[in-house]
């Protein structure tokens, strides 16, 4: 269950990211408000497939590649949950991740003179 809901978040911020690079591309007067609701939305989707990650290493389900190639059921729980982000994938997911939090700490730069460099800016990061 808990790669269903990773599998969903790591869709759900493709499909966001997609839109914030739309929605900052245009000028339009409802910019700064859409940017909040992708910005917000994106953490949230990112947090979800990240943290099913983290829940799939610790409960040990190798169903998931990732868990049965990178973890074992005798390790403590430490490098379960340090073999996450120990492997490519988990390491790009933790990358992206990160990436998603500076996103929303730039969009937390908007102000009335410096609208057009943070959306740009979020544009970049979104094709990021």
């Amino acid at each position: 269950m808990a790669t269903i809901f990773g599998n969903f978040g790591l869709w759900l911020c493709l499909i966001l990211s997609i839109l914030q690079l739309v929605n900052s591309s245009n000028n339009s007067p409802k910019l700064v408000f859409y940017n909040r609701i992708l910005s917000t939305a994106l953490i949230f989707s990112m947090l979800l497939s990240f943290l099913s990650l983290v829940y799939s290493h610790v409960i040990s389900d190798f169903s998931l590649m990732n868990v049965f190639q990178n973890s074992h059921s005798s390790k403590p729980l430490i490098y379960k949950i340090t073999g996450v982000w120990g492997n490519h994938e988990g390491s790009m997911l933790l990358w992206v991740l990160v990436l998603v939090f500076f996103n929303y700490f730039l969009f937390k730069l908007y102000r009335k003179d410096n609208i057009k460099f943070v959306s740009k800016s979020l544009q970049m990061q979104s094709v990021i």
